[in-house]
């Protein structure tokens, strides 16, 4: 396998013709991770549960705002470089979740902080849902915070019903700790 256009190379005198016929029987182009990035999840599911089996680690996951930064990620190192980066997280944490503390600086710096400007589309593009996601979530646990971790008092700061901010705390996975003193059906 190689990044390199071996055709280009035998049109250049750079590269042997007959071993490029020899080696060239199927062509596959596989873009890198950083233009797919809708398979880092999948991806990131898949090393978390492989590593945690050989370290013999109990079932992880990963938090929302540790995923959105992996998402965001560039990944010059494609898919080898987020193998590593789990791996490593996955021997570093101390519990069950993946948390961005959990992760090499660089790819957490990577991550625009929720109410950061972000009216201006960056040269590169940017993932909105995942955008959506941190900011969404920064708000929420804000909210919990400033609400004294009162659900119906939470909802009431973001201007939403109880059950729009239980669908999101599920979403984001942010529901696994029910709060003291809130009822469950709320």
């Amino acid at each position: 396998a190689t990044n390199r256009d071996l055709e280009e190379m035998v049109k250049e005198g750079e590269f042997r013709q007959d071993l490029f016929y020899r080696l060239n029987v199927i062509d596959v182009a596989v873009p890198p991770l950083r233009e797919r990035k809708d398979d880092i999840p999948l991806l990131v599911r898949h090393f978390v549960e492989k590593h945690a089996q050989k370290l013999g680690r109990e079932a992880m996951t990963v938090t929302p705002d540790a995923e959105a930064a992996l998402r965001r990620f560039e990944w010059p190192g494609n898919v080898r470089e987020l193998m590593n980066v789990i791996e490593r997280a996955v021997a570093l944490c101390t519990g069950d979740r993946i948390d961005c503390a959990d992760l090499p600086s660089q790819v957490c710096d990577h991550v625009a902080a929720p109410g950061k400007d972000v009216t201006q589309l960056p040269p590169g593009g940017l993932d909105l849902e995942t955008l959506i996601a941190e900011i969404e979530t920064g708000l929420i646990e804000q909210a919990l915070q400033n609400g004294r971790h009162s659900r119906k008092r939470a909802a009431q700061l973001l201007g939403l019903t109880t059950r729009s901010l239980r669908y999101r705390l599920q979403k984001y996975g942010l529901d696994s700790d029910e709060a003291p003193g809130d009822n469950p059906g709320l």
